[in-house]
């Protein structure tokens, strides 16, 4: 085919050097262009160009195919955008505590209105004692689903009576009981979510 090498064919620049043509050794070395013929050179492109020149592909849409090999060609590349931080450049936080800007201190501060302000069951759920309850029913079952009796994998402690209604009894283990997330679920989809006590777990479990 017209264009391309032929099976054994020799490239008439095999063995051939190519020539040095970088700094003084490049023909054009020191022959700087003038103001007069870059002027030539402006006339002659607005003869040529009356109208200024015209991109060929101005107001073609880029395909999706294109879009996504420029984005993959820039990937791991540095950013040349402007806002990027230039060399020398001092954070605003340089030298602060990771904490400089939490709380009051921010200045989007609103006075603390949070679910943790108005919702005292979800203070008592992120609390240390809630945690060591947590672990102590665990323990106490050998990590083992009460229902299913399956060990490990993905556990929720049930409060036996509930642990919003009940507050003496939150953190009492004997109020406790092990299920895997999926009886869990079963439990409260059987018997809802509030006015919970020992008959239900037993029928739960016999069931």
């Amino acid at each position: 085919m017209n264009g391309r090498f032929t099976k054994g064919q020799i490239p008439w620049n095999k063995d051939k050097k190519r020539p040095e043509m970088s700094g003084e050794k490049h023909p054009m070395f020191g022959k700087n262009q003038t103001e007069e013929s870059k002027q030539k050179v402006r006339d002659t492109l607005k003869k040529k160009y009356p109208n200024g020149r015209k991109v060929w592909n101005k107001d073609i849409p880029c395909s999706e195919s294109t879009k996504k090999k420029i984005s993959d060609s820039k990937k791991g590349k540095p950013s040349n955008s402007p806002t990027k931080f230039k060399k020398g450049h001092i954070p605003l936080h340089k030298g602060k505590s990771a904490y400089w800007a939490i709380g009051e201190k921010n200045n989007n501060w609103k006075g603390g209105i949070t679910k943790t302000n108005y919702n005292p069951n979800l203070i008592a759920k992120n609390s240390i004692e809630y945690r060591l309850w947590r672990e102590a029913v665990f323990s106490r079952d050998n990590w083992i689903c009460q229902k299913c009796k399956v060990q490990g994998g993905y556990l929720h402690p049930h409060h036996i009576r509930n642990f919003a209604e009940v507050i003496l009894l939150r953190f009492a283990i004997d109020n406790g009981i092990t299920f895997c997330r999926k009886c869990h679920r079963k439990f409260h989809h059987r018997f809802g979510v509030k006015n919970n006590n020992q008959e239900q777990i037993n029928k739960f479990i016999a069931s």
